[in-house]
């Protein structure tokens, strides 16, 4: 089992729920200062993030499978657990800008 240890010296002592709940809580308030609006950031957001990053294949797990254009939604779903790709695709950055951008060779604007 590992344990987290916080603090230093002598105020050393386990992390708690507690604890990691108020990381959250200071990186979303963290987030929030810095993009002018509020950023919902707690333990669920790594989901998100993983499925991202598994996608364009930016996780460092892809890099060890070999996987550089990432998985397909289909592959996503089975590591999401998820009973439809629509749930997993949810979870995914709208790509279809870029996808234009990419066939066209054009930059679109917002």
């Amino acid at each position: 089992m590992i344990v987290r240890i916080t603090g230093k010296g002598d105020n050393k002592s386990p992390v708690t729920l507690g604890t990691i709940y108020d990381w959250f809580v200071d990186m979303s308030n963290i987030l929030s200062r810095l993009e002018g609006k509020k950023i919902e950031f707690n333990v669920h957001s790594f989901r998100h993030i993983s499925l991202e990053n598994y996608s364009t294949g930016e996780h460092y797990m892809c890099e060890k499978l070999g996987k550089k254009d990432g998985f397909l939604l289909e592959d996503l779903q089975l590591i999401a657990h998820h009973e439809s790709s629509e749930v997993t695709s949810s979870y995914l950055k709208d790509k279809k800008d870029e996808r234009l951008q990419e066939m066209f060779g054009i930059k679109i604007v917002d």
